[in-house]
């Protein structure tokens, strides 16, 4: 059963920072291998929630892009034989085909190397250096190529006699070698205070507890430049072409590049864990060090494995999102990312869902609710007309009172379903988003299979079942709009309803009387089933 969030005292949704925001990001993509499914997911739960502040009438900026500077790119690079910025091109191309063919709304492609991010980058090194945050010294330490950090001994662990980093299982190396440094020991007290004041900036929240956790206990100055004879890949240092910046400065720099500084504080970024302490300690940091607001919230989600282990190109089961979107469509790829994508636990991709995800929930349910109601059997302007109060009563004596108990209930759930929805996508759970929607449509399957509409004869009989059964399709496909846009819409042409209602506030029940005129079909499925 539904379940509205209210708070104790007031009553109110408890308001959460994605419920509206002008602003949202993907991770600044690292492009040293192809696209996997985990960059798809962070796409679609980008676009997701930008489409879902468009129901609610905010123009959302999406940006994604990637991050093209570093130690693994010109490795990668040089392996080749090619100048870093030509792998980048390619790399760049294979990533905005992913956002096509996912169906990204996104507003701008980043590249870092991009002139007005170069400049921009600058411009915080400037801000940086005038506030007394940023320093040369020498630095010793395990560094990891792969993850481009410095990992404290503590942080590492022997694994078949490498030392390897514990968070990630990459290799480090013991470097020595002369930085620059950013104060980040000084930011300690100022990140405490801001989390303290913004106990939303991270989500979930068991990752706010573990980022507050890591801050208070050690936060060691980080090293923000690497020297031109290792690293040759990058924006060099002002003043300083003995170095480049480092990358995790530069491509956080990214996010605000697309917009400028100021709308910086409007972001939602949406993250993989791997990258959280980029995220939510550093770019925080450096923001407040440069005495600019930092981001409304990083949203952090977890990874996608496959057959229940990781995905390796020596296991042979990496999944290729470009084929999946090519074999399956976007709307059904889409499907299954948002319907299995727990922020909290690592989630199990396999094609197989997604044919299941599809014909259980998209055709069976939905599409069948839909195309019972648009069948040529019924006048489906008919059966938005409010019934007699008589009618009302007769079917219950009719069908007995599991008529009564499932449209009480169905018009219940309908009633609640919009506070619901938002409640849902107010904390990033599309998940439970989803499984609260179809809370609903099953109802509305369950109120016409127990009537039968079909089988009367007597026109007002499938009007009085069919009028809530019409009103969840038509609320149902106004809430898929994010998920599944291409269905969404085209049920929504189905059902005739008009464009300017296809927002929230057309989400209410009874709202909308002035759709299905001409509407009814012979024949003609609204969405295709998948041959497993």
């Amino acid at each position: 059963m539904l379940r509205v969030l209210r708070t104790p005292k007031t009553g109110v949704f408890r308001q959460c920072r994605l419920i509206s925001t002008n602003y949202v990001t993907t991770p600044i993509f690292y492009p040293n291998a192809e696209p996997h499914v985990g960059h798809l997911y962070s796409m679609v739960l980008a676009d997701v929630i930008k489409r879902y502040n468009g129901l609610n009438g905010k123009d959302t900026y999406l940006l994604t892009g990637i991050d093209e500077h570093g130690l693994k790119i010109q490795t990668a690079a040089e392996k080749l034989n090619l100048q870093p910025k030509i792998l980048c091109d390619q790399l760049a191309e294979k990533f905005k085909q992913l956002a096509e063919v996912g169906n990204i709304d996104n507003n701008r492609f980043m590249r870092t190397t991009d002139a007005d991010h170069v400049n921009t980058v600058n411009d915080m090194w400037d801000r940086l250096t005038k506030a007394g945050y940023i320093y040369k010294g020498s630095h010793s330490g395990y560094y990891c190529v792969s993850d481009e950090t410095y990992y404290p001994r503590d942080k590492c662990h022997e694994v078949n006699g490498r030392l390897v980093s514990i968070e990630t299982g990459k290799e480090v190396e013991w470097t020595e070698e002369e930085n620059y440094f950013f104060r980040l020991s000084a930011m300690r007290d100022k990140l405490l205070e801001f989390y303290n004041a913004n106990p939303e900036f991270v989500m979930p929240k068991e990752v706010y507890r573990g980022i507050v956790d890591e801050v208070s206990r050690d936060l060691p100055d980080l090293s923000i430049s690497r020297p031109t004879n290792r690293l040759s890949w990058g924006i060099p240092v002002p003043g300083d072409d003995s170095q480049v910046i480092y990358v995790w400065l530069d491509a956080l720099v990214n996010y605000a590049t697309a917009q400028g500084f100021d709308t910086v504080s409007e972001a939602v970024h949406i993250v993989g864990k791997d990258i959280q302490r980029f995220h939510a300690i550093y770019w925080p940091a450096f923001l407040l060090a440069a005495g600019i607001k930092p981001p409304k919230s990083v949203l952090v989600h977890s990874h996608w494995i496959s057959e229940g282990q990781k995905m390796s190109k020596s296991i042979g089961n990496v999944v290729d999102p470009m084929h999946v979107i090519s074999k399956y469509g976007s709307d059904s790829v889409r499907f299954l990312l948002m319907c299995d994508g727990h922020l909290h636990k690592d989630n199990d991709f396999t094609e197989t869902k997604i044919a299941e995800k599809h014909n259980t929930m998209l055709v069976n349910k939905l599409g069948n609710l839909l195309m019972r109601i648009t069948s040529a059997k019924f006048n489906l302007v008919d059966s938005l007309e409010q019934p007699q109060q008589k009618t009302v009563e007769d079917m219950a004596e009719f069908f007995g009172p599991e008529f009564t108990t499932t449209r009480n209930e169905l018009i219940r759930a309908l009633k609640e379903l919009p506070d619901v929805y938002k409640a849902d996508m107010a904390r990033g759970s599309t998940p439970k988003t989803i499984t609260d929607l179809y809370y609903v449509i099953n109802l509305a399957n369950k109120h016409v299979e127990e009537t039968k509409p079909w089988s009367f004869k007597e026109k007002e009989i499938p009007a009085m079942i069919l009028r809530e059964a019409a009103e969840t399709a038509r609320i149902a496909l106004i809430l898929m709009q994010p998920f599944t846009p291409e269905f969404a819409t085209k049920g929504l042409d189905r059902l005739g309803v008009k464009k300017e209602r296809r927002t929230m506030e057309w989400a209410g029940l009874y709202v909308d009387g002035e759709y299905g005129e001409g509407k009814n079909y012979k024949g003609g499925y609204p969405i295709q089933r998948i041959q497993e």
